[in-house]
């Protein structure tokens, strides 16, 4: 037998769910959407430079990438960790650099 309180938690849970699904994919098509601009602005790029200046242009890009992953040094990990840490102990002062 189907209770009024089992009712009121499905019908939660389902607008829930219908929540979850609608704000991932929103997210997805949004992703989706900025892969296909970027593709689209490289295509557009490697047409307008040529081959020699394209090349040059993906070598020194992929460098600097390269040097940009390195200089994270494990940055975002560590907030995964410390900023729940302080906002449990009430540290306001040690996220006065990192949110804000």
């Amino acid at each position: 037998m189907v209770t009024l309180k089992t009712k009121l938690v499905l019908n939660r849970e389902h607008g829930l769910l219908k929540t979850v699904l609608a704000a991932s994919s929103a997210a997805f098509i949004i992703q989706g959407l900025g892969l296909g601009l970027r593709y689209a602005s490289q295509v557009l790029l490697a047409r307008w430079l040529g081959p020699s200046e394209y090349g040059s242009y993906a070598y020194i890009f992929s460098w600097i990438q390269i040097f940009a992953l390195l200089s994270r040094l494990g940055f975002t990990i560590s907030l995964l960790r410390f900023i729940p840490e302080y906002q449990t102990k009430g540290e306001w002062l040690y996220l006065r650099g990192i949110v804000g």
